[in-house]
């Protein structure tokens, strides 16, 4: 199987499909030896990754779903411009623009009221917050405390959303992923590991 190889300062491998293209990200330390076995363990299931890659592909015609917090909703011929409404997606002319302006209006009402719910909770203070475009990482915390989110964390379930955010918010007390960092993260959520897990294979649409 072709795969890109990227080093980074990890402790374990992730596998990530770009545009059809396998990347498998592994620590510095680890041998090609060690990474070739870790793809061909996890070949069945990179190879029904990229399948349901291409299934997330919309042509963004009338009867095609889309999802909004972690459910697939059709899209139905309306009379104006894109809209959400009683389960269904509604537009007269319906195209890939017309999505991401849906998205982003979305995400800023939802990260934005559920980012103030956990950072009360926590007691977490952040200057910022920003929807983003970017489609290699869900959220990042900068060092003057401003947090960015990606549009398409709204295509997650609600449960993996709570994730990226208390990560994001964690990292304001900790810019980085040392020990400290995770166990403050599975203080405020114990079973961060397995949304974590979950988030790794969730797909979203490639929109």
């Amino acid at each position: 199987m072709q795969y890109r190889l990227k080093r980074e300062r990890r402790k374990s491998f992730k596998i990530e499909i770009h545009n059809d293209e396998v990347v498998v990200k592994a620590p510095f330390w680890v041998s090609k030896s060690s990474i070739e076995t870790f793809v061909h363990t996890h070949r069945s299931w990179i190879e029904e990754a990229i399948r349901k890659k291409l299934q997330t592909r919309r042509k963004f015609e009338f009867g095609e779903t889309f999802l909004l917090l972690g459910e697939r909703y059709p899209l139905y011929k309306g009379t104006g411009k894109l809209c959400f409404h009683d389960g269904v997606f509604w537009s007269k002319e319906p195209n890939k623009e017309a999505f991401r302006s849906f998205y982003k209006d979305f995400a800023k009402k939802y990260i934005y009221h559920r980012t103030e719910q956990l950072a009360s909770k926590y007691n977490c203070l952040y200057n910022g917050l920003k929807i983003t475009s970017a489609k290699k990482r869900w959220g990042s915390c900068t060092s003057k405390k401003n947090l960015n989110f990606s549009y398409r964390t709204v295509m997650l379930p609600p449960e993996l959303i709570d994730y990226i955010i208390i990560h994001e918010l964690s990292h304001l007390m900790y810019m980085n992923h040392s020990k400290e960092f995770w166990r403050l993260v599975e203080k405020r959520m114990p079973d961060y590991k397995e949304r974590h897990k979950r988030l790794a294979t969730f797909l979203v649409d490639d929109i």
